[in-house]
């Protein structure tokens, strides 16, 4: 199948962690594979372009539709959106 990579941390948490660097690793190796470079960095420019303009739709969508009180009770959704608010 392939060969086993050493795990160099100790700990479940920590060889979760090495584990999925592993496999995101690996995912990027296919991904190169199957795509090459050029079209990989354009569909990941592609993708953080949406995401952001869906955080920006999100946020004033959210944020319009919200009183004062129930604004405050959204910190998980400006966290996520807005972080540098």
């Amino acid at each position: 199948m392939g060969r086993v990579l050493p795990v160099v941390t100790k700990g479940l948490e920590c060889v979760k962690t090495e584990m999925s660097l592993h496999v995101l690793a690996y995912n990027f190796r296919r991904l190169i594979a199957i795509l090459g470079i050029g079209s990989m960095m354009n569909a990941i420019r592609t993708y953080a372009c949406f995401l952001e303009a869906l955080a920006a739709f999100l946020w004033t969508a959210f944020s319009r539709g919200l009183t004062e009180k129930q604004n405050r009770g959204c910190g998980i959704l400006r966290c996520f959106l807005m972080p540098g608010n």
